[in-house]
């Protein structure tokens, strides 16, 4: 995840968090063993656009709301992370745990808490033992457990807890990391905060701030609570236990399903590293990270909203989250306020495909004479990672039909294959016997993205008439632009993408304009401009991403590092290097020193490693001409 090129939008050092929360009704206090830490973010801590003096937090909201506070108390995301207690460990802590390469990871509870004990198998020296210090998840499906390092930072323990099948589960599934020491992913080396959205996402109003030796943590709650999503409501509930008449929080029923998808976004979107609590815009991944399919269903847990505003029920009909989600209690419901739990999962269809609903139709519609749900052809189940290990399944949120056809040229899962063993070829052969003519196409934007993330030779045709064609979904359209950056200069591109520049989406703009400065070579200079100047920081951040032998001007970089600083969701050493490396591309040694030189100091000792910041700050110090004349 270092340096970053292939999968992240605008090539931005990213390190996939987002925010979301609130806490009690009291003033927010740093927990654990952040005691130092002020109430509000202050200096040193990240991100900056972030004032928890704001925040009331969710106790706050009991008084006067206690039937909906009591809803949400009890649901996935009031249970998002938690201390460990009898009450929110689902995991069985009795001693009896699984060989994980090579090493046996024991789950204990004492009188002092849960633990995992981690013992060499090969006599590599004596078992450790790491207390658990938060429980991450509600255990719908499973449950993880963070401990605490040397160094302050939270870690993932090396085995997580598969609800529905009650067993322990290698880590490494979700992370890649490792039980080697000598390995560089070994799991006591990275960080919740430094890598991924664990902590942001399972918590509210949570920051982080380090000094290259040490990390810490605060945090408004340890939920999902009522602000994260109704925004700070300190002013609101301190003026009406004052009498006062206070402005009333956003009724969030008011917003059209563009705006609600970004406020569920904040964390069901694959996220880049920037936050803005002033703003909803997001700084999400596009379809050129392989966390989705080409197709905008994801693979990994939790990132719902590429689907969701790439699915017709979006695009072409007005479908909410809330439609289906109580907000509350997170459960399935219709737009009748029906439960739509499980087998009454059809409800949440029937209200908007009325004439499915008598049985009759509703054969002649699935071509099935056994009766089966809308969600089994419509929203199929599958293993996260598609790796059956990881004993946990997700929903694709993207409402398509089964077409068997993308499963043969493009490698993408169709419904069918999900209980029919007789395979893709045998779907579509079926298809068209029932003369299901668009489930036996390829959509032309699910191609382009496809071959653009393969950088095959047809890929920059492909994605330029994917994005001209209009029944190409906004979030592709991203996409394809975000592989264009990644291709080489192709006349095509300029015309059809410059209009993209003037886009109102501050995302749609950023990525436009970085493939402008890729594919319009003549005018690059004038794209970079349009892109440092922008009014958004979403589109002035993805100059950091500027084509080899570039350079930007000392004040932009230093208009850069400013925005960095201040909407950062982690302590952004990685960026500030590659800000540094622009620095010293131009020739600017010492600029570039001093933006190193500011990664160490606030970067967390996992980013300081994963950037080689300290070799690349002696490298940048030998480079330093001799005498001032000299520079």
């Amino acid at each position: 995840m270092l340096a970053v090129r292939p999968c992240l939008p605008g090539g931005i050092v990213a390190l996939a968090v987002v925010l979301a929360g609130c806490r009690g009704c009291q003033a927010p206090r740093p927990r654990h063993d952040d005691a130092r830490a002020s109430a509000g973010t202050g200096e040193g801590w990240y991100p900056r656009s972030l004032d928890v003096e704001r925040y009331a937090g969710a106790a706050a909201c009991a008084d006067c709301h206690r039937e909906i506070w009591e809803r949400w108390r009890r649901s996935p995301h009031g249970r998002a992370m938690a201390v460990p207690s009898r009450e929110s460990v689902q995991g069985d802590f009795a001693g009896r745990g699984i060989e994980v390469e090579g090493r046996r990871v024991t789950p204990l509870e004492d009188a002092r808490g849960y633990a995992m004990r981690v013992e060499d198998l090969a006599g590599g020296g004596p078992p450790r033992e790491h207390r658990v210090e938060l429980v991450i998840a509600s255990g719908r499906q499973h449950q993880l457990y963070l401990t605490r390092g040397a160094d302050g930072g939270l870690r993932l323990l090396p085995i997580y807890w598969a609800s529905r099948t009650r067993e322990w589960v290698d880590t490494r599934l979700h992370r890649g990391s490792s039980m080697d020491p000598a390995d560089p992913r070994h799991w006591e080396r990275s960080d919740v905060v430094s890598e991924g959205n664990c902590f942001h996402c399972h918590l509210s109003q949570g920051r982080a701030r380090a000094n290259g030796q040490r990390m810490e943590q605060a945090w408004v709650d340890l939920s999902i609570n009522c602000e994260a999503c109704h925004g700070p409501g300190r002013d609101h509930v301190e003026g009406r236990r004052a009498g006062r008449v206070t402005p009333r929080l956003p009724d969030l029923r008011a917003l059209d399903n563009v705006e609600e998808a970004r406020l569920c976004g904040r964390c069901h979107a694959a996220q880049r590293g920037g936050h803005d609590d002033r703003s909803r815009d997001l700084y999400y991944l596009t379809l050129a990270t392989p966390l989705f399919r080409a197709d905008g269903t994801q693979l990994g847990a939790g990132y719902q909203y590429a689907g969701h505003v790439t699915s017709g029920c979006f695009v072409r009909g007005s479908m909410t989250c809330s439609a289906c989600h109580d907000p509350h209690r997170q459960s399935a419901r219709s737009l009748r306020n029906e439960d739509a739990e499980g087998p009454r999962s059809d409800r949440q269809c029937d209200v908007c495909h009325r004439d499915l609903l008598p049985d009759e139709a509703a054969r002649a519609h699935s071509h099935h004479k056994a009766p089966v749900r809308c969600i089994d052809c419509h929203m199929p189940r599958h293993s996260l990672f598609d790796d059956p290990a990881a004993r946990q399944e997700v929903s694709d949120h993207g409402i398509s039909i089964p077409r068997p056809r993308e499963t043969l040229e493009l490698g993408l899962p169709n419904a069918c294959d999900r209980c029919h063993a007789q395979g893709a070829a045998w779907a579509l052969a079926a298809l068209e016997r029932f003369g299901q003519r668009k489930a036996t196409t390829v959509r032309p934007w699910v191609a382009a993205i496809a071959r653009g993330r393969k950088h095959a030779p047809e890929a920059p045709g492909l994605l330029v008439a994917a994005i001209a064609d209009r029944a190409t979904p906004p979030f592709a359209i991203a996409g394809a632009l975000d592989l264009l950056g990644y291709l080489p200069p192709d006349p095509r591109v300029p015309p059809v993408v410059a209009p993209l520049a003037g886009s109102r989406e501050p995302e749609l703009r950023a990525l436009a304009l970085r493939a402008l400065w890729v594919h319009d070579v003549p005018r690059r200079d004038a794209w970079l401009a349009g892109a440092t100047s922008d009014e958004s920081p979403i589109v002035r951040l993805a100059a950091i991403d500027v084509p080899p032998g570039s350079t930007l001007p000392a004040e932009v970089t230093g208009a850069l590092a400013r925005d960095l600083e201040a909407l950062w969701t982690v302590p952004p050493a990685l960026a500030l290097r590659e800000l540094a490396l622009l620095e010293a591309r131009a020739g600017r040694i010492d600029p570039a020193i001093a933006r190193v030189e500011r990664a160490l100091a606030v970067g967390t000792p996992r980013q300081l490693e994963m950037g080689g910041l300290g070799a690349l700050h002696q490298r940048l110090l030998q480079a330093r001409p001799a005498s001032p004349s000299a520079r």
